[in-house]
């Protein structure tokens, strides 16, 4: 009977290991905000590339979803990364108030072990982390389950510090887009200084130089891809009218005319963010250890035609 029984176990061994599959060298996770479920199946004629062979070949949770109601970039983000809801992992916001009527914001920190780094090497008077943070996120867990012999490493890049930083949690290295200067950037609580890779792509890109934008539509305006609720309503749009084919002069300086509030809601700033994906997985993938991308784009759904 236990001659039996040990043939029985090894037979099953055997059965079950052709099926099970090697972790991955790389991992990434698209993340799109805004971008609601049922855009999927409806954009899906008009996917090209990479997404369209995901869609078509790949595996689908229709039914995959949490019951999350605060549709802000910091609790959405953090939900994703740690698995729970802001009564947990705490970030109810991209910013509240304490019990003393302070104002708090998500990834803001005051420590100088968190100064975020200016173009010029130095460091701003301010900086960011994920201190608020009360779980561990996936990244974190990546990490801590590193052995001498495999090494794991996470990057997560986005226009928005935010974003970068709840996906990042405490030990992934978060990059995002420094709307003051028009460069990527992070904080010491990710690097002792910043990459000279991410350096050397900020002056070739030199987003700060631009000093125009046009946006160029993928399809005619008329096409069903953009057959979208309020699309051509401009009733909270900085402008009035349709940019679509339009040159928009960049005032870095200006408020309403600068690179939060143009550049980075046009499609050319989520092809820097894909750009830079490329960059980071060309310089920081060795091929021998798990690393995990995590880049973050904006989907143009109050973006009027």
């Amino acid at each position: 009977m236990k001659k039996q029984l040990r043939m029985l176990v090894l037979i099953s061994i055997i059965g079950i290991a052709p099926l099970m599959a090697k972790a991955p060298k790389v991992t990434v996770i698209i993340i799109v905000d805004q971008f609601a479920a049922h855009f999927i199946p409806k954009l899906g004629p008009y996917m090209k590339g990479g997404l369209k062979f995901l869609s078509e070949e790949g595996t689908s949770y229709l039914n995959a979803f949490f019951n999350h109601a605060m549709p802000g970039t910091g609790p959405g983000h953090t939900l994703l990364a740690t698995g729970t809801f802001g009564s947990f992992h705490g970030i109810v916001n991209n910013y509240w108030f304490d019990k003393e009527g302070k104002k708090i914001n998500f990834d803001h920190d005051d420590s100088p072990n968190a100064a975020v780094f200016a173009p010029d090497g130095s460091v701003y008077p301010f900086g960011k982390s994920a201190h608020n943070i009360l779980a561990d996120t996936l990244a974190d867990q990546l990490i801590l389950h590193s052995y001498p012999h495999a090494t794991n490493s996470v990057w997560t890049i986005s226009l928005k510090s935010r974003a970068a930083i709840a996906s990042a949690g405490r030990l992934g290295k978060a990059l995002w887009l420094d709307k003051k200067s028009g460069s990527f950037t992070s904080s010491k609580a990710y690097f002792d200084k910043l990459p000279s890779w991410v350096s050397t792509f900020n002056k070739e890109k030199n987003i700060r130089g631009k000093d125009s934008i046009t946006w160029k539509p993928f399809f005619d305006l008329k096409s069903p891809a953009y057959d979208f609720k309020d699309t051509t309503n401009y009733t909270y749009s900085i402008y009035n009218e349709s940019i679509v084919g339009k040159t928009i002069p960049l005032h870095p300086l200006d408020p309403k005319k600068g690179y939060d509030t143009i550049f980075s809601k046009t499609p050319e700033a989520n092809q820097l963010v894909i750009d830079f994906a490329l960059e980071c997985l060309k310089n920081t993938y060795t091929g021998k250890d798990t690393d995990l991308y995590k880049p973050d784009y904006k989907f143009q759904d109050l973006t009027t035609l």
